[in-house]
């Protein structure tokens, strides 16, 4: 019904925020692809930043090992994980 891409569903949290990243960030997009478990059931697939924290939250993860040896690399995105699973 609707063409990869043409619509995606965003998470209204603080449009004031200096953080870009808990604006509106985007947590799921339309993608027909066939996917190894679901087969072709679905075509609604979350975006990285949304689905990174939640599949880290339970052991804290990205907060604990962050690829950069710096720690920047999700220094924005940490604000999210929290707002995004509450």
């Amino acid at each position: 019904e609707f063409a990869d891409g043409s619509l995606v569903l965003r998470l209204k949290i603080d449009m004031a925020s200096g953080n870009i990243n808990l604006r509106d960030p985007l947590a799921y997009r339309i993608r027909h692809a066939h996917h190894h478990r679901t087969g072709d059931t679905w075509c609604i697939y979350p975006l990285y930043d949304f689905t990174h924290g939640v599949s880290d939250s339970p052991n804290n993860a990205g907060a604990k090992y962050p690829n950069h040896a710096d720690g920047t690399e999700y220094a924005c995105g940490r604000d999210l994980w929290p707002r995004a699973l509450s």
